[in-house]
């Protein structure tokens, strides 16, 4: 969640993260130490998703521009469609948010569609067994 987002925090709560909200007592501090909890953990993933992906092409500075360039994007998105949901000013023209959105359901219908591609990458990341 962005800086600017956080100025808003009072009229996201309740609509994006209502069981925080209501596990915080409705008190915006605790919600917070909640979001950054989710953020740290978000990052975890993301590095963890990053190294997997720099092992498996091989080429660290692209593996590295590219979960980047997803981050950025997802980001966008999220924050996008916060404001979108919580009736916030927008950040992006209409035809912004409309490519932007079109992007990320590409980027989703290319991920989920992945099963026959998953045996061969499974094939590359398994460790060759050491002969004792």
């Amino acid at each position: 969640m962005s800086g600017r987002l956080f100025q808003h925090l009072v009229e996201i709560a309740p609509i994006v993260f209502p069981n925080e909200l209501r596990m915080a007592d409705g008190k915006c501090d605790l919600l917070w130490a909640s979001i950054e909890a989710r953020y740290d953990r978000a990052t975890l993933d993301a590095e963890v998703s990053e190294l997997i992906l720099m092992h498996l092409m091989e080429m660290e500075d692209m593996a590295a521009d590219m979960t980047d360039r997803l981050r950025f994007t997802f980001y966008a998105y999220h924050e996008n469609r916060i404001r979108q949901l919580c009736a916030l000013p927008p950040q992006l023209s209409d035809r912004a948010s409309q490519h932007l959105a079109e992007v990320v359901s590409d980027l989703l219908e290319r991920a989920s569609s992945r099963g026959h591609r998953t045996s061969s990458t499974i094939g590359r990341t398994q460790i060759p067994r050491q002969e004792t």
